[in-house]
């Protein structure tokens, strides 16, 4: 009996001693605040969103992917890398880590629990590495992908490829969770946010020059008979669709950053304020979005899309003057921009630029002011700026050093055609061993998603009513009864019966991208 008593009691002991030495080695907190913080990000991050979609989206992840270990595990093992490193099995397992904290991070935003994968972000000192990757990710597109194109349309498995391009859009969504705090912008460091600044420079530039083409590709319905030939061919989605999609996403999400930056302008360093300045004149660019919006698209049968979530969805007439998040960030940034004592002694408002902030007059209602109530004050100012001669900056040289950004010139030196020709030999062309090995890796890795939870409550393809029934035969349209079943059928079958027969010959694939498309 002793024995098993001392036994008991030394166990015990050892187990307290674990977890004691266990939380001295976390790393100190940082000066976030937990949940008041968070609530005030959700607020303010997705304040024009209803209140129903955001109950849809903390129930969608309202478990989590990470403890707070496991974050900080991850959190740790953050490197920077290079060129040839893109594609690796290092840098998928980067990627993969990045994309969990990335997913978790929205959760503890969306849910209002602790931010602890911000504040390990923090505590690491991993935010400076987080921006270079962004932007290495960002020059390795530009500069290496169109020397890999033929190589991309001849691999075994579009995957790969996809994740080189969706890895801007991992580290951009990281960064706009992280950057609404005033820690994490100054955790970033001078010349990170001075490359940010010029990045969403580069972004916004972006969205201002899109085509016609480019605009119209996300709403354009393929045919039957061009969807059938896509699967006998099985060539699969356009990879150079998808780039686009994920540059206009990283895009808007750059709108937010860009918006947080000016936020804590004052609180940063000059060199910020001069760059939203000179070279880059960040209100020239914001106020031609607010008139293109490129986050509105009305299609040629009347229907009003905007950008939702990254994603496309239709609205209803009554909701056309409703803000979305992205359209709210950018009112907001050229608020702090404009109203902000310290940017307008340094701005000069010549007549050009006088003219074209005048250009926002237009758009100031009792709808646009009840929903931004700040805005009333940027409407005054503008009408006070209308009655006045376009003044001179108080001080026209406001610094003594500037702060140039560096990085991204830097990695423009590399000699891409060896970087191309590396990862050619050795992510792209790889044995049918190798590749069934890293698919069954991605697919380990990405199992541990709980994937059913993550996407939305299905709607009905005829009424667009939550739906509880799915089609038999292809498995992929949803309806909610028998009645919407047959109204939608005419329309359907065709599709119906061209995946029903892929399905009988190849097995069950993913036919997302073939029935969005349509």
């Amino acid at each position: 009996t002793r024995y098993f008593l001392f036994s008991y009691i030394f166990l015990h002991l050892l187990i307290f001693i674990f977890f004691f030495f266990l939380m001295i080695r976390r790393p100190p907190r940082s000066t976030l605040s937990s949940s008041s913080a968070a609530s005030d990000v959700y607020k303010r991050q997705v304040s024009t969103q209803s209140t129903g979609n955001r109950l849809a989206m903390t129930a969608g992840i309202s478990s989590g992917v990470l403890d707070v270990f496991e974050a900080e595990r991850l959190v740790e093992s953050i490197k920077a890398t290079t060129p040839t490193d893109v594609g690796s099995k290092q840098w998928l397992a980067q990627h993969r880590a990045l994309d969990r904290l990335n997913v978790q991070a929205h959760h503890n935003v969306v849910s209002q629990t602790d931010e602890f994968v911000v504040e390990a972000m923090i505590s690491f000192e991993k935010l400076p590495i987080v921006v270079h990757e962004l932007i290495l990710i960002e020059t390795w597109k530009h500069m290496c992908m169109p020397k890999l194109q033929e190589d991309f349309a001849g691999t075994k498995s579009a995957i790969k490829p996809y994740l080189m391009m969706y890895h801007e859009a991992v580290l951009c969504n990281l960064l706009e969770c992280s950057l609404f705090s005033l820690a994490a912008c100054e955790a970033v460091g001078d010349i990170g946010i001075v490359e940010l600044v010029d990045y969403c420079t580069r972004k916004c530039t972006y969205l201002n020059s899109l085509s016609s083409e480019l605009v119209e590709a996300p709403h354009k319905k393929m045919s039957a008979d061009a969807l059938k030939d896509m699967v006998e061919l099985e060539t699969g989605p356009d990879l150079d669709a998808k780039r686009h999609a994920i540059e206009f996403s990283c895009a808007m999400t750059a709108m937010s950053i860009l918006r947080f930056i000016t936020d804590h302008m004052n609180n940063l360093e000059m060199s910020v304020m001069s760059r939203l300045i000179n070279p880059n004149d960040v209100p020239m660019q914001l106020v031609p979005l607010l008139q293109n919006a490129p986050w509105n698209h009305r299609t040629g049968e009347g229907e009003i899309k905007r950008f939702i979530d990254n994603k496309w969805e239709t609205v209803d007439a009554d909701d056309a003057l409703r803000l979305n998040k992205y359209q709210a960030q950018v009112w907001l940034a050229v608020y702090n921009l404009v109203m902000d004592n310290g940017m307008r002694a340094k701005y000069d408002i010549n007549s050009h630029r006088k003219s074209t902030l005048m250009g926002l007059r237009k758009y100031f209602n009792a709808t646009l002011i009840d929903q931004l109530p700040v805005l009333a004050d940027l409407q005054r100012t503008l009408e006070e700026l209308n009655l006045m001669e376009a003044p001179e900056a108080a001080n026209k040289t406001f610094f003594v050093l500037e702060q140039v950004a560096t990085m991204r010139e830097g990695l423009q030196d590399h000699d891409w055609e060896a970087v191309a020709e590396h990862i050619r030999e050795t992510v792209l062309n790889i044995s049918d061993e190798e590749f069934q090995q890293e698919m069954k890796q991605m697919a380990e890795w990405y199992r541990e998603f709980d994937c059913d939870s993550l996407l939305e409550e299905p709607k009905c393809a005829k009424c667009g009513a939550p739906a509880a029934n799915r089609c038999s035969r292809c498995k992929n349209e949803w309806y909610c009864g028998r009645e919407c079943q047959v109204g939608a059928w005419e329309g359907h079958k065709k599709i119906c019966d061209l995946v029903h027969k892929d399905m009988q010959e190849h097995g069950e694939r993913e036919y997302g991208d073939l029935l969005g498309a349509c």
